[in-house]
């Protein structure tokens, strides 16, 4: 009899070796921490009010590190409006501090409907029981826009001169720099928390200067709904002070909207994880301020038809000698009074003669720029009856003479 032989179907090791490594690997990865969230706060000011949304996008995110994308709309009132677009990173440390940096495109349309650019650096260290923030601030293309120009007249020296002031809009580069501190209220890890913030900050440019503190103060409610994982409510106040723009105080109101997957409760997130994502604090827009500037000062001569200006002021010129003074100043000239004269005889203008006080003029100034010019005004007080008593009068006109803008 032939012996039966069986056969054995062997199946390499390396195949099982293959199955476990994949099925361990498959169990070592981690569900993401980190969803994208849209946040919308409100902030009523006691100068202005303020509307804001923000969009927190997660890139590349492990266990420890975030990198992520920010888009944030801004709306106050008179029609300001500001997009910022920006991005930045985060990383846990094993101390217990979540380090990070950022930056941002910043463009600001204000209520004068000037446009303005900015770019934008922050550092960020948050911890358990403290907080510290700097940001950098640095306009770049246009950084100035004129308003208006006002001139404005002033009689020196027997002659009138034009002060011509340009009122413009200016943004400044600046800095700010915050720390927070956790009030002992509630656990260092509960869900709940109550955190304060003192601030300094300071704006600058071409001799403009915005510099103050500001305070405030949150209470941060994270999964403040069972049947909204993910959600995120904040309750805040705050008040600032500077030189330029005074004091204002807001109070306000963040609601955080989940719109990516929200980890299970079994993969619920740490007081440290939690605050990978807590919202990047720097100044609400680009600052900007208005000021005026004088851009020349110059001497008038002539009005624009042509006639001659004679300016006179009661600071160099008595109420006794104003008569003689206009009279010599000639036929078809302009005479522009400043001050109070005091006089005992009638003023008599001249043929074609026109006399000023307050109001405008249009005048030629020494660089031969036509400019309509705000004139400081007169009065003249005459010590005699007018009429009656030998038929005097303050004033007494000429064929074709003027006379506007007096008391």
């Amino acid at each position: 009899m032939s012996r039966l032989k069986s056969n054995k179907v062997r199946i390499p090791f390396s195949i099982f070796s293959a199955c476990d490594s994949a099925r361990s690997s498959a169990q070592s990865i981690e569900p993401e921490k980190w969803g994208t969230y849209l946040d919308l706060e409100g902030k009523v000011g006691s100068k202005r009010d303020i509307g804001e949304a923000n969009l927190f996008i997660p890139l590349v995110q492990d266990s420890r590190s975030l990198y992520f994308a920010h888009v944030r709309a801004r709306m106050a009132n008179g029609g300001d409006f500001e997009g910022s677009l920006g991005g930045g990173v985060r990383h846990m440390l094993d101390t217990g501090w979540n380090i990070g940096t950022y930056g941002f495109i910043d463009r600001r349309r204000t209520t004068y409907n000037n446009t303005y650019n900015q770019a934008t650096v922050g550092l960020e260290a948050l911890g358990r029981q403290f907080d510290w923030r700097a940001n950098v601030y640095q306009p770049f293309g246009k950084d100035s826009t004129p308003l208006y120009t006002t001139h404005t007249g002033s009689v020196s020296g027997g002659s009138l001169f034009v002060s011509s002031t340009s009122l413009e809009e200016r943004v400044l580069s600046g800095f700010d720099v915050e720390a927070g501190w956790r009030l002992p209220v509630f656990k260092e890890d509960d869900s709940r928390q109550v955190r304060t913030y003192l601030a300094g900050y300071r704006f600058s440019d071409d001799g403009i200067k915005v510099q103050g503190a500001r305070v405030r103060a949150e209470y941060v409610m994270a999964d403040f709904s069972d049947t909204w994982k993910g959600s995120q409510l904040t309750i805040g106040a705050e008040y600032q002070h500077d030189n330029a723009r005074g004091s204002q105080s807001f109070v306000a109101l963040r609601l955080r909207i989940p719109l990516g997957k929200v980890a299970s409760s079994s993969q619920r997130l740490s007081a440290q994880e939690r605050r990978m994502t807590a919202p990047i604090v720097r100044d609400v827009d680009i600052v900007s301020q208005v000021r005026a500037r004088q851009i020349a000062y110059e001497k008038a001569s002539t009005t624009a038809n042509g006639q001659t200006i004679v300016a006179i002021s009661s600071d160099t010129t008595t109420g006794a000698s104003l008569p003689g003074e206009v009279a010599a100043a000639g036929n078809n000239s302009t005479v522009v009074l400043a001050g109070t004269f005091n006089t005992t005889d009638s003023t008599v203008l001249q043929n074609g003669q026109t006399l000023i006080g307050r109001g405008v003029l249009d005048v030629l100034t020494s660089s031969g720029r036509a400019v309509t010019a705000s004139l400081p005004g007169a009065t003249i007080h005459s010590s005699f009856a007018p009429f009656g008593a030998g038929t005097r009068a303050t004033v007494t006109m000429a064929s074709n003479s003027t006379i506007r803008g007096m008391n």
